[in-house]
């Protein structure tokens, strides 16, 4: 028994590490997020991480329990269950989301390669997208699973590495902090409580995103022990390194709000030059793992499309491949601040009735359901 609970909070804190690795995407890791949905409030906004990780934290539990008593392998087979009889027809506009999910998320991942590129190495905009985009197809043609192992490997010194970064960036801000923080109006001009608020719904519409790849873990968990390990830790984690990257932005707060990439241009105001090279790093790593699993994921799903044409898997490997890529170049040109602003409010709203609105009201009686059924089940057997 005692080998098992350890077993079962390795495999919880797995999900939990992998739930942020997801989560550290582009408008993360760059400090975007942060501005549009919470320090452009000002010090008032304070509050906006714990709400969204609060929902998000019973959001994930409630996906994650049903699944693990269903036993389902992929959201395809989680919605034929949970919004039975209908799931056939859900799925399908699952597949719409999670398309438009993908263009947008992979779009901001481009943008955000170009603004790193014009400033790691003073090339422009565009050159930085073109090579990006066709270092992403190489890996996603012939080193997935090497990159997917790099991305594993890199994401607990990345937590290390923005710890390090909250640290050194509040030490050397103090100052300004205390300022935001005492003399300046607590919320920002033009902004309101209403505001906050819409903001938190629309970032938990965005993180949603995670629950297909929530489904697939949920499915593979071996006891009870991994569902409430894997959503209260995640949830706990995602909190715990949001709100401190929100106060280090709000360490540079306002001026801050202006930057693209938030984070670099307020360690590139310290005298650590060594942090800024080893943090540009780190965000191309996350840039380039969460494209390939964004659009290696969206292929696992729409790759079987298109047979009678394409018989040959690695040629509509390719196909779906470009599709995703270059219809996500065409959303980057819009901007890392666009998208993430417009984007993911549209992305946002669009997952909330379908599917984070129904996992609150339905998951507490399907989740009823599927217990008896497995209490059913497991006495049958007794006898």
């Amino acid at each position: 028994m005692k080998n098992k609970n350890r077993a079962g909070l390795s495999a919880g804190m797995a999900a939990a590490v992998t739930w942020f690795g997801f989560h550290c995407g582009s408008g993360f890791a760059t400090g975007r997020q942060m501005v549009q949905f919470t320090t452009r409030h000002g010090w008032a906004g304070v509050w906006i991480p714990v709400a969204i990780w609060a929902i998000l934290g019973v959001f994930a539990y409630l996906s994650a329990e049903f699944t693990y008593l269903t036993h389902s392998k992929n959201y395809k087979e989680f919605t034929a269950g949970f919004f039975a009889p209908i799931g056939n027809v859900i799925v399908f506009i699952w597949d719409a989301i999670v398309a438009l999910g993908v263009f947008v998320a992979m779009g901001s991942v481009i943008a955000a390669a170009g603004d790193l590129f014009v400033s790691v190495f003073g090339i422009s905009y565009w050159a930085g997208i073109v090579l990006f985009t066709a270092l992403l197809l190489v890996c996603i043609i012939w080193g997935y699973n090497i990159i997917t192992k790099l991305a594993s490997f890199v994401t607990v010194p990345m937590i290390a590495l923005l710890i390090l970064t909250v640290i050194l960036g509040i030490s050397y801000n103090f100052d300004n902090l205390k300022l935001v923080m005492s003399a300046r109006p607590a919320i920002a001009e033009g902004s309101s409580v209403r505001a906050m608020f819409s903001d938190v719904i629309t970032y938990v519409g965005n993180q949603a995103n995670f629950l297909p790849s929530l489904i697939a873990i949920s499915g593979a968990f071996a006891c009870e022990r991994d569902v409430r390990t894997g959503t209260f830790c995640g949830a706990l984690l995602n909190c715990l390194m949001h709100t401190a990257m929100v106060i280090l932005v709000f360490s540079a707060y306002p001026w801050i709000n202006s930057e693209s990439l938030v984070v670099l241009g307020i360690i590139d105001k310290t005298p650590y030059s060594f942090l800024k090279i080893v943090y540009q790093a780190v965000i191309f790593l996350a840039l380039v793992s969460t494209g390939v699993t964004l659009v290696y994921g969206a292929m696992s799903r729409f790759g079987a499309l298109g047979k009678k044409i394409m018989p040959k898997d690695n040629t509509r490997k390719i196909f779906w491949a470009a599709v995703f890529i270059v219809g996500s170049v065409i959303v980057s040109s819009f901007g890392l601040a666009a998208i993430v602003k417009t984007g993911y409010k549209i992305t946002g709203s669009l997952r909330l009735p379908v599917m984070v609105l129904p996992i609150f009201v339905l998951a507490p009686w399907r989740i009823h359901q599927a217990r008896s059924r497995k209490q059913a089940a497991e006495a049958a057997e007794a006898e």
